[in-house]
């Protein structure tokens, strides 16, 4: 049975499977998500429901009760009353902030369109591709929600083919298989080595094996810097992930001055390698210290000063080849647990007739999303993105999850052919769009989605919370407006929703490309922007 078949039957079924536990009865060909029943974490199956969240703290929201209500009524009215001009004013307030960001050096984009009518009341290179950052993860974004849903679930399953024989053994080999879950922690690994050993299993005689083969490409994204392979917001991409494919390592100043740093990892794992340099020297906080990663090995090496008075410093740094990674942390945990794996960890595939004898399941994507959108979270947006594909295709990868996107613009109404989707993330300098795009879609999620209020929802709101938290404070737009940031060197972005006072539901893109120095100036127009976008009437 291949995986797109198994895929489609476990989607379309509710499963009886708890939050965790163990089902020996069912044998799986393959890897696979599972959409879960109302039992289970809050979850409501793949519905495809509009859940409507109520805001205490602004009313401007109630126009997404029922999408499809307003998109019936808006176009009725559009059909039937004549167009509202924008303010007057409007046109040369943005064009007078366009030109202070000129004078900072940035080529700007900007469209601002009606969301009930389509009518555009500003635009300025409205169809010229730039580099949009992380304003990617709306269009990621999208064609995640769309082709999974919000409350589908994915499943990370240990299997075997060999049955467990009464002294506690099992052949071989144990499959760790993965379905790109992004979320998965050690803390997931060690329940399914305890759901193991209630089923009495003391041995693996055979080798620990990790199936990653959701995905047709591991490694970083197209695009991506070099010089940013060990930060962790550069993880790498895997059908099979631990830890958001990072490690954590902390260093602490000696007992004096003089004596070696202390340097220790998070998780403990023989896996990574550490190569501790930095020394401890006198004095109160001064540090300075690097920790990296030698490219295409897991060996860190931690050089540098710490000061005797210091407080412990820690630094997240991403693994190289994360699903060897989670092999390794299994097969210790398991050790740990007493199973002897006799074996060693290597990659493979899931037998065609295997049992499921332990799980461990995700949040629904509904809870996933919204983090990865309010903060920006790099890995959760290419996971995502490529499991797309995997569910729709069989398999998941970058080319085939943009052809999803490409399709979703379209439908939108956007001409992809002058765009350039090299990654899910905006961490590729390779990437191209258009703020017409981009407002394009924007209205499409907004009046043809059924999950158009988890994606408005996962938006970070201006002077609240996410990445605009600290940002149009004070203003019209605090608690009002909502946008995906995007920020790379000599890159800033914001795009995103804001209710006019007559509440009018407007979308904006804006993409700023070329400034230099740091992005705080553009920043400053970009909100300003917001907060006049807040005011308009007409």
């Amino acid at each position: 049975m291949t995986h797109t078949t198994h895929l489609r039957k476990a989607l379309q079924r509710d499963s009886s499977l708890g939050v965790s536990g163990t089902d020996t009865s069912l044998s799986v060909p393959e890897t696979q998500l599972v959409a879960q029943n109302d039992s289970v974490a809050g979850c409501h199956g793949l519905s495809r429901r509009v859940r409507v969240r109520d805001n205490p703290r602004s009313s401007k929201w109630w126009v997404l009760a029922n999408v499809a209500v307003l998109a019936t009524v808006v176009l009725l009215l559009a059909l039937h009353s004549p167009a509202r001009a924008a303010e007057p004013t409007l046109q040369s307030d943005l064009n007078a902030l366009l030109a202070s960001a000129a004078g900072a050096g940035a080529t700007t984009a900007i469209e601002v369109v009606s969301v009930p009518t389509g009518e555009v009341l500003f635009a300025k290179n409205a169809h010229v591709p730039l580099i949009p950052a992380s304003n990617m993860k709306l269009i990621s974004g999208a064609v995640a929600l769309e082709c999974l849903g919000p409350d589908t679930v994915f499943t990370t399953t240990l299997c075997a083919a060999d049955p467990i024989n009464s002294d506690g053994t099992i052949a071989g080999p144990l499959v760790l298989a993965g379905t790109g879950d992004p979320t998965l922690q050690t803390a997931g690994l060690a329940d399914m080595v305890r759901q193991l050993s209630r089923l009495g299993v003391r041995r693996v005689a055979g080798d620990l094996v990790v199936d990653s083969e959701c995905f047709a490409e591991r490694g970083t994204g197209t695009g991506w810097l070099p010089a940013d392979e060990n930060r962790s917001y550069a993880a790498q991409i895997c059908g099979l992930c631990v830890n958001w494919n990072c490690i954590e390592i902390t260093v602490s100043p000696g007992d004096r001055a003089g004596a070696p740093a202390l340097v220790r990892m998070e998780p403990q794992t023989t896996y990574v390698r550490l190569r501790p340099l930095a020394s401890t020297v006198a004095g109160g906080r001064r540090t300075g210290l690097s920790v990296y990663r030698n490219s295409g090995q897991n060996s860190f090496v931690v050089r540098g000063e710490i000061a005797l008075a210091r407080e412990p410093v820690t630094v997240r740094r991403t693994v190289h080849e994360p699903d060897l990674y989670a092999g390794h942390l299994l097969r210790e945990a398991l050790r740990g647990a007493g199973v002897d794996v006799e074996g060693k960890v290597r990659r493979g595939r899931l037998p065609d007739e295997a049992t499921v004898l332990a799980f461990h399941h995700s949040p629904p994507i509904r809870s996933i999303f919204r983090p990865m959108m309010k903060y920006s979270a790099n890995l959760t947006s290419e996971q995502l993105y490529r499991v797309a594909s995997y569910v729709r295709e069989g398999r998941g990868s970058e080319e085939r999850s943009e052809r999803l996107a490409r399709s979703l613009l379209e439908e939108a109404g956007a001409d992809a052919s002058s765009l350039r989707l090299a990654d899910a993330s905006g961490l590729s300098t390779d990437s191209r769009l258009t703020v017409h795009a981009l407002t394009c879609l924007l209205r499409h999620m907004w009046l043809r989605s059924p999950y158009a209020d988890v994606f408005f929802d996962a938006l970070p709101v201006a002077g609240v919370d996410g990445t605009l938290r600290k940002r149009m404070v004070g203003t019209a737009a605090e608690n009002n407006l909502r946008a995906k940031t995007g920020t790379l060197r000599g890159v800033s972005s914001l795009s995103g929703y804001v209710i006019t006072p007559d509440g009018e539901p407007l979308c904006f893109a804006i993409l700023m490309n070329g400034f230099k120095g740091s992005p705080s100036r553009v920043k400053q127009i970009q909100d300003r922007i917001g907060a006049r976008l807040a005011q308009v009437r007409r």
